[in-house]
C-alpha cells in the first residue's frame, strides 16, 4: 500500500492533536489537561467564597482569581502561542506512507521513520496520531485522506503496530 498525503495543520487542529496526545500519554500529560484547570476552578471558587465572607480581603482575592485563571487557561494559551511562533508547524506537510516506513517532509527537511520507530497510535474523529516515544508524535488529520484511504491506513497501523506494542485510543465524542 502506498499513500501520498498533503496537509497544513490549523491552530485549532494543533490544539486538538495536543489534547489527544496528552490524554493518551502518561500521568504528567494527563494532569496538564485535567488537573491544572480543575485546580484553577477550585482556586477561583475558594477565592470568591473567601471574598464573599471577608469583603475587605479583595487584594488577596484578586491574586487568587488571577492564579486560578492562569491555571485554568495556561496550557491552551501556551500551546496556541507555540503554534503562532513556530512557523514550521504552519507549513505544508507531505506524507508518504508505505509498508516499510512513514516519510514526512516540509520545506525544512524530511524525516523517514521505519514502522518499528512507532510505539502506538491513537485515533479520534479528526486525527491519527503516531507515537514515537513518550513525548513525540505525528498528527495526521483525516481530512488529508481520500474517501477510503483512512480505513486502509487504520488497517496498516493495526498490522504494523501489533497489539502487544500498541494501544488504539479512541477519543470520546459526546
Amino acid at each position: 500500500m502506498n499513500l501520498s498525503l498533503h496537509y497544513t495543520l490549523t491552530q485549532d487542529e494543533y490544539l486538538k492533536a495536543q489534547d489527544l496526545f496528552a490524554k493518551n500519554s502518561g500521568f504528567i500529560s494527563r494532569t496538564s489537561v485535567y488537573g491544572l484547570p480543575a485546580i484553577g476552578i477550585l482556586l477561583i471558587a475558594a477565592t470568591i467564597l473567601n471574598l464573599w465572607n471577608t469583603p475587605r480581603s479583595w487584594p488577596a482575592s484578586a491574586f487568587g482569581v488571577f492564579w486560578g485563571m492562569f491555571l485554568l487557561f495556561w496550557r491552551r494559551f501556551s500551546l496556541a502561542r507555540s503554534f503562532t511562533k513556530e512557523k514550521r508547524l504552519q507549513q505544508q506537510i507531505d506524507v508518504e506512507i508505505n509498508d516499510q516506513c512513514v516519510e514526512l517532509s516540509n520545506s525544512n527537511g524530511k524525516t523517514v521513520s521505519l514502522w518499528p520507530a512507532f510505539d502506538k497510535f491513537a485515533e479520534s474523529e479528526d486525527f491519527f496520531l503516531l507515537f514515537s516515544g513518550q513525548r513525540t508524535f505525528h498528527a495526521i488529520p483525516k481530512r488529508a485522506f481520500a474517501a477510503e484511504e483512512a480505513g486502509r491506513f487504520r488497517e496498516l497501523l493495526r498490522q504494523k503496530l501489533p497489539s502487544n506494542q500498541s494501544r488504539v485510543c479512541q477519543e470520546r465524542t459526546s
